[in-house]
């Protein structure tokens, strides 16, 4: 007897690869009281890049004997699933970054000088020394940096 299957994949913070953790299968459509469980070899993000709502494809899918009599010979599920999941953007950190005088020219741009950034995955982006940083335009003034453009 074929049963239905839901699944749900954990969200992550990007690290490089596509690896899914499956959190949990739902199993429904038994006969009387009988369950089986259900187990997967894969689960893949569709890319390894950050997003929203991303599509999680989960391979391998099978079942195992189950509680009150639930044989899994007796019950069949596809064999693969999509849900989403999310994986967030992960913080850098930049430190040692100090800003450099420049003639007043009323832009909020600044040059910094040479920073170390840690937190990066390896082989993932290629960044410059000389990060630009927005902040506030002023004279003499020390401003929190907002933001650092970095190039992929």
């Amino acid at each position: 007897k074929a049963v239905c299957l839901g699944a749900a994949a954990e969200d992550k913070t990007f690290d490089g690869c596509r690896d899914a953790v499956v959190s949990g299968y739902v199993l429904s459509g038994f006969v009387g009281s009988e369950t089986v469980t259900a187990s997967s070899t894969s689960a893949l993000f569709d890319t390894k890049d950050a997003g929203s709502d991303k599509t999680v494809d989960i391979t391998g899918i099978t079942l195992s004997d189950g509680t009150n009599g639930g044989l899994a010979a007796n019950y069949s599920v596809a064999g693969s699933t999509a849900v989403l999941a999310d994986i967030t953007p992960k913080a850098l950190t930049i430190s040692g970054a100090v800003g450099l005088d420049k003639i007043y020219d009323g832009s909020d741009i600044a040059l910094l000088t040479p920073a170390d950034l840690s937190g990066i995955i390896t082989g993932d982006l290629s960044l410059p020394r000389y990060p630009n940083a927005i902040g506030s335009s002023g004279l003499r003034k020390s401003r929190q940096i907002e933001s650092a453009m970095l190039a992929k």
